[in-house]
């Protein structure tokens, strides 16, 4: 299966323990991973991944919490961004803008 791109979107009702090894698990799932921004309420990240969007959550499974939320999108070759250098360049990368 061709790599897609994705973008996680999620917010942390109360912060645990758990939710540490979200970092490492999204590099596990793509090295290439780049955070958009990350709190301890929530976050956003973008990544490179031959994973379908529910595969992508079974394998965050015991890092988000039941009362956590998440949307995962997969996203199109049309993109914008300002103020964002982080995810332009993770953009540059891997969708080039047309």
């Amino acid at each position: 299966m061709q790599k897609r791109n994705y973008l996680l979107l999620f917010n942390i009702t109360t912060p645990q323990r758990e939710h540490a090894k979200l970092k490492p698990a999204l590099l596990d799932l793509d090295p290439d991973a780049a955070f958009v921004y990350f709190d301890k309420h929530g976050g956003a990240a973008l990544m490179h991944t031959h994973l379908a969007a529910g595969q992508i959550e079974d394998r965050l499974i015991g890092v988000f919490l039941n009362s956590d939320r998440r949307l995962i999108v997969e996203l199109g070759p049309d993109w914008h961004t300002f103020g964002l250098d982080k995810a332009a360049m993770w953009f540059r990368r891997h969708r080039p803008q047309k």
